[in-house]
Protein backbone atom coordinates (compact mmCIF):
# COMPACT_ATOMS: atom_id res chain seq x y z
CA UNK A 1 0.00 0.00 0.00
CA UNK A 2 1.54 3.49 -0.78
CA UNK A 3 0.81 6.72 1.03
CA UNK A 4 0.62 9.67 -1.29
CA UNK A 5 1.49 13.42 -0.10
CA UNK A 6 -0.59 16.42 0.05
CA UNK A 7 -1.03 17.80 -3.43
CA UNK A 8 1.76 20.17 -4.87
CA UNK A 9 1.26 22.76 -7.33
CA UNK A 10 3.27 22.19 -10.73
CA UNK A 11 7.19 22.67 -10.46
CA UNK A 12 6.38 25.05 -13.52
CA UNK A 13 3.60 27.26 -11.87
CA UNK A 14 5.86 27.70 -8.66
CA UNK A 15 8.08 28.86 -10.64
CA UNK A 16 6.60 31.43 -12.43
CA UNK A 17 6.31 34.60 -10.04
CA UNK A 18 10.55 34.17 -9.95
CA UNK A 19 10.29 34.20 -14.12
CA UNK A 20 8.73 37.82 -13.94
CA UNK A 21 11.03 38.87 -11.74
CA UNK A 22 13.89 38.08 -13.41
CA UNK A 23 12.05 39.56 -16.55
CA UNK A 24 11.75 42.59 -14.59
CA UNK A 25 14.70 43.04 -12.93
CA UNK A 26 16.76 42.73 -16.52
CA UNK A 27 14.66 45.52 -17.78
CA UNK A 28 14.69 47.84 -15.02
CA UNK A 29 18.78 47.00 -15.01
CA UNK A 30 19.16 47.62 -18.74
CA UNK A 31 17.04 51.13 -18.53
CA UNK A 32 18.96 52.43 -15.67
CA UNK A 33 21.54 51.76 -17.90
CA UNK A 34 20.33 53.60 -20.80
CA UNK A 35 19.52 56.59 -18.99
CA UNK A 36 22.28 58.57 -18.64
CA UNK A 37 20.46 62.04 -18.16
CA UNK A 38 17.64 62.99 -17.66
CA UNK A 39 14.67 64.24 -20.12
CA UNK A 40 13.66 67.98 -20.13
CA UNK A 41 16.14 69.22 -17.66
CA UNK A 42 17.00 72.26 -19.99
CA UNK A 43 18.55 75.17 -17.68
CA UNK A 44 19.80 78.51 -18.28
CA UNK A 45 23.63 78.64 -19.96
CA UNK A 46 25.86 80.07 -17.15
CA UNK A 47 23.09 80.26 -14.52
CA UNK A 48 21.53 83.38 -15.09
CA UNK A 49 18.29 83.83 -16.78
CA UNK A 50 17.11 81.80 -19.64
CA UNK A 51 18.03 84.35 -22.35
CA UNK A 52 18.53 84.00 -26.54
CA UNK A 53 15.84 81.58 -27.49
CA UNK A 54 16.28 78.23 -27.91
CA UNK A 55 14.34 74.80 -28.15
CA UNK A 56 13.97 71.41 -26.48
CA UNK A 57 16.16 70.32 -29.72
CA UNK A 58 19.32 69.61 -27.60
CA UNK A 59 17.77 67.97 -24.99
CA UNK A 60 20.80 65.00 -23.92
CA UNK A 61 19.44 61.59 -23.28
CA UNK A 62 23.01 59.88 -22.22
CA UNK A 63 26.57 60.45 -23.17
CA UNK A 64 29.99 57.87 -23.49
CA UNK A 65 33.57 57.91 -24.01
CA UNK A 66 35.21 54.91 -25.14
CA UNK A 67 38.79 54.18 -25.56
CA UNK A 68 39.00 52.83 -29.62
CA UNK A 69 41.65 52.03 -32.26
CA UNK A 70 44.45 49.81 -29.53
CA UNK A 71 44.00 52.80 -27.29
CA UNK A 72 45.43 54.91 -29.54
CA UNK A 73 41.75 57.14 -30.15
CA UNK A 74 38.73 57.98 -28.37
CA UNK A 75 35.25 58.00 -29.52
CA UNK A 76 32.33 60.09 -27.59
CA UNK A 77 28.72 59.52 -28.48
CA UNK A 78 25.93 61.88 -27.35
CA UNK A 79 22.78 60.55 -27.47
CA UNK A 80 19.62 63.00 -27.65
CA UNK A 81 16.34 62.77 -26.25
CA UNK A 82 15.00 63.09 -30.00
CA UNK A 83 16.75 63.27 -33.37
CA UNK A 84 18.39 66.91 -33.80
CA UNK A 85 18.12 68.76 -36.29
CA UNK A 86 22.08 68.58 -38.83
CA UNK A 87 22.51 71.11 -40.04
CA UNK A 88 20.90 73.35 -38.02
CA UNK A 89 19.48 76.24 -40.73
CA UNK A 90 17.26 77.89 -38.02
CA UNK A 91 19.06 81.07 -36.51
CA UNK A 92 22.29 80.28 -34.82
CA UNK A 93 23.00 76.82 -35.00
CA UNK A 94 22.80 74.32 -31.49
CA UNK A 95 26.46 73.21 -30.06
CA UNK A 96 28.06 70.37 -28.22
CA UNK A 97 30.46 70.97 -26.32
CA UNK A 98 32.91 68.05 -24.63
CA UNK A 99 35.10 69.20 -21.48
CA UNK A 100 37.76 67.87 -21.04
CA UNK A 101 40.51 67.96 -18.42
CA UNK A 102 44.16 66.50 -18.48
CA UNK A 103 45.25 66.90 -14.81
CA UNK A 104 48.59 67.23 -16.11
CA UNK A 105 47.63 70.29 -17.20
CA UNK A 106 46.12 73.71 -15.37
CA UNK A 107 43.20 73.82 -14.94
CA UNK A 108 41.34 77.10 -16.76
CA UNK A 109 38.02 78.84 -17.00
CA UNK A 110 36.58 79.58 -20.55
CA UNK A 111 33.36 81.26 -20.89
CA UNK A 112 31.17 79.78 -18.02
CA UNK A 113 32.96 76.45 -18.17
CA UNK A 114 36.10 76.16 -15.32
CA UNK A 115 38.23 73.25 -14.41
CA UNK A 116 38.44 72.19 -18.06
CA UNK A 117 41.95 72.52 -20.13
CA UNK A 118 40.46 70.93 -23.45
CA UNK A 119 37.23 71.49 -25.15
CA UNK A 120 36.07 69.89 -28.51
CA UNK A 121 33.01 71.51 -29.81
CA UNK A 122 30.81 70.52 -32.32
CA UNK A 123 28.92 72.86 -34.05
CA UNK A 124 25.28 71.59 -36.42
CA UNK A 125 26.51 73.43 -39.70
CA UNK A 126 26.15 72.29 -42.94
CA UNK A 127 30.12 71.28 -42.93
CA UNK A 128 30.67 68.79 -39.98
CA UNK A 129 33.76 69.35 -38.06
CA UNK A 130 34.92 69.78 -34.82
CA UNK A 131 36.77 72.43 -33.37
CA UNK A 132 39.42 71.45 -30.61
CA UNK A 133 40.63 74.06 -28.31
CA UNK A 134 43.69 73.39 -26.89
CA UNK A 135 43.48 75.90 -23.76
CA UNK A 136 46.98 76.60 -21.76
CA UNK A 137 48.61 76.03 -25.12
CA UNK A 138 46.31 78.73 -26.71
CA UNK A 139 46.03 76.65 -30.14
CA UNK A 140 43.26 75.26 -32.16
CA UNK A 141 42.80 72.27 -34.05
CA UNK A 142 39.65 71.13 -36.54
CA UNK A 143 39.03 67.83 -37.34
CA UNK A 144 36.72 66.26 -39.67
CA UNK A 145 35.75 62.17 -38.09
CA UNK A 146 32.16 63.29 -36.75
CA UNK A 147 28.62 62.14 -38.28
CA UNK A 148 24.83 62.19 -37.34
CA UNK A 149 23.76 58.29 -36.47
CA UNK A 150 19.43 58.85 -35.80
CA UNK A 151 19.41 60.89 -32.62
CA UNK A 152 22.91 60.03 -31.96
CA UNK A 153 26.19 62.45 -32.31
CA UNK A 154 29.38 60.56 -33.10
CA UNK A 155 32.51 61.93 -32.65
CA UNK A 156 35.75 60.32 -32.91
CA UNK A 157 39.38 61.72 -32.28
CA UNK A 158 43.09 60.70 -32.17
CA UNK A 159 44.73 61.04 -28.88
CA UNK A 160 47.84 62.99 -29.99
CA UNK A 161 45.05 65.98 -30.33
CA UNK A 162 44.04 65.79 -27.12
CA UNK A 163 46.96 64.34 -24.91
CA UNK A 164 50.91 64.63 -25.27
CA UNK A 165 52.59 61.34 -25.68
CA UNK A 166 56.24 63.38 -24.92
CA UNK A 167 57.83 59.55 -24.46
CA UNK A 168 56.43 57.90 -27.35
CA UNK A 169 55.14 54.99 -25.05
CA UNK A 170 51.61 55.89 -26.09
CA UNK A 171 48.90 58.45 -25.38
CA UNK A 172 46.98 58.17 -22.13
CA UNK A 173 44.06 58.83 -22.64
CA UNK A 174 42.25 57.19 -19.57
CA UNK A 175 43.69 59.61 -17.84
CA UNK A 176 41.24 62.22 -18.93
CA UNK A 177 38.01 63.29 -17.23
CA UNK A 178 35.06 64.61 -19.26
CA UNK A 179 31.88 65.50 -19.61
CA UNK A 180 28.91 67.24 -21.79
CA UNK A 181 26.93 70.03 -22.64
CA UNK A 182 24.78 71.07 -25.37
CA UNK A 183 23.43 74.51 -26.19
CA UNK A 184 21.11 76.12 -28.13
CA UNK A 185 20.45 79.83 -27.89
CA UNK A 186 20.58 80.73 -23.85
CA UNK A 187 19.29 77.07 -22.72
CA UNK A 188 21.47 74.03 -22.18
CA UNK A 189 21.62 70.43 -21.21
CA UNK A 190 24.55 68.83 -19.57
CA UNK A 191 25.50 65.30 -18.22
CA UNK A 192 25.47 65.44 -14.57
CA UNK A 193 27.22 68.65 -12.94
CA UNK A 194 28.74 69.81 -16.35
CA UNK A 195 32.31 69.37 -14.79
CA UNK A 196 34.87 67.32 -16.46
CA UNK A 197 34.56 64.40 -13.80
CA UNK A 198 33.51 61.02 -16.14
CA UNK A 199 36.01 58.31 -16.70
CA UNK A 200 37.28 57.63 -20.14
CA UNK A 201 36.38 53.73 -20.57
CA UNK A 202 37.26 50.89 -22.32
CA UNK A 203 39.72 49.46 -24.55
CA UNK A 204 38.09 48.56 -28.11
CA UNK A 205 40.20 47.39 -31.13
CA UNK A 206 39.39 49.01 -34.06
CA UNK A 207 41.32 49.88 -37.60
CA UNK A 208 39.28 52.68 -39.18
CA UNK A 209 41.53 55.06 -41.06
CA UNK A 210 41.91 58.65 -39.38
CA UNK A 211 41.00 61.43 -41.45
CA UNK A 212 43.40 63.83 -41.86
CA UNK A 213 43.56 66.81 -39.17
CA UNK A 214 44.35 70.40 -39.62
CA UNK A 215 47.25 72.33 -37.96
CA UNK A 216 46.92 74.38 -35.12
CA UNK A 217 46.17 78.15 -35.29
CA UNK A 218 46.10 80.32 -32.42
CA UNK A 219 43.37 81.57 -29.95
CA UNK A 220 42.99 84.34 -27.23
CA UNK A 221 44.33 83.54 -23.76
CA UNK A 222 41.76 81.96 -21.70
CA UNK A 223 42.14 82.54 -18.12
CA UNK A 224 43.63 80.36 -15.95
CA UNK A 225 42.14 78.52 -12.38
CA UNK A 226 43.15 76.92 -9.12
CA UNK A 227 43.84 73.66 -9.78
CA UNK A 228 40.63 71.82 -8.61
CA UNK A 229 35.50 57.39 -10.25
CA UNK A 230 34.40 53.34 -12.48
CA UNK A 231 32.42 55.16 -15.03
CA UNK A 232 28.67 55.31 -14.82
CA UNK A 233 28.11 52.54 -17.25
CA UNK A 234 30.61 50.24 -15.94
CA UNK A 235 28.86 50.23 -12.31
CA UNK A 236 25.28 49.29 -13.91
CA UNK A 237 26.76 46.65 -16.28
CA UNK A 238 28.18 45.52 -13.09
CA UNK A 239 24.61 45.61 -11.05
CA UNK A 240 23.04 44.38 -14.12
CA UNK A 241 25.54 40.71 -13.70
CA UNK A 242 24.56 41.02 -9.90
CA UNK A 243 21.14 41.07 -10.24
CA UNK A 244 20.75 38.68 -12.90
CA UNK A 245 22.88 36.82 -10.48
CA UNK A 246 20.67 37.07 -7.76
CA UNK A 247 17.70 36.25 -9.34
CA UNK A 248 18.80 33.43 -11.62
CA UNK A 249 19.76 31.71 -7.96
CA UNK A 250 16.15 32.52 -6.85
CA UNK A 251 14.95 30.63 -9.72
CA UNK A 252 16.68 27.52 -9.30
CA UNK A 253 16.26 27.34 -4.99
CA UNK A 254 12.30 27.58 -5.52
CA UNK A 255 12.46 24.80 -8.57
CA UNK A 256 14.49 22.81 -6.43
CA UNK A 257 12.42 23.01 -3.51
CA UNK A 258 9.37 22.51 -5.93
CA UNK A 259 10.62 19.08 -7.41
CA UNK A 260 11.52 17.58 -3.26
CA UNK A 261 7.81 18.35 -2.35
CA UNK A 262 6.47 16.21 -5.41
CA UNK A 263 9.01 13.56 -5.51
CA UNK A 264 8.87 10.18 -4.92
CA UNK A 265 5.95 9.03 -2.67
CA UNK A 266 6.58 7.44 1.10
CA UNK A 267 6.16 3.56 0.79
CA UNK A 268 5.07 1.20 3.78
CA UNK A 269 6.41 -2.37 4.35
CA UNK A 270 7.33 -4.78 2.01
CA UNK A 271 3.94 -7.39 1.39
CA UNK A 272 1.29 -5.25 2.85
Amino acid sequence: MTRTGDAQPASGAGVRPWGAIVVFVIAAAFLSVAAGDPQGDLVPCGGGLQSGGGSDIIDLDAATARVVERGTAVKFRVRFARRPPAPDRAGKPWRVDLLLRDPSLPDYSFGYYHHVNRIVRYDAVASPRVQILLLPEQGLNEYFAVRIESRTLVIRLPGRLLVQDEDLAGVPLHRLRWSAISRDGGICDRIGTGRPTRKITGAVADDLPDPPASAPTTLPAPTPVGRGGLGGWAWATIAVGILVGLASSAMWMTRRRARRRSGPTDRGPAGS
